[in-house]
């Protein structure tokens, strides 16, 4: 997959902005 890292990365970046699916 092109970019997957990057999709993994930006992923998980909007994760640590947002408390709110923190809860996973």
């Amino acid at each position: 997959m092109v970019g997957w890292v990057e999709f993994k990365r930006t992923f998980k970046e909007d994760i640590l902005l947002h408390p709110k699916y923190r809860g996973w």
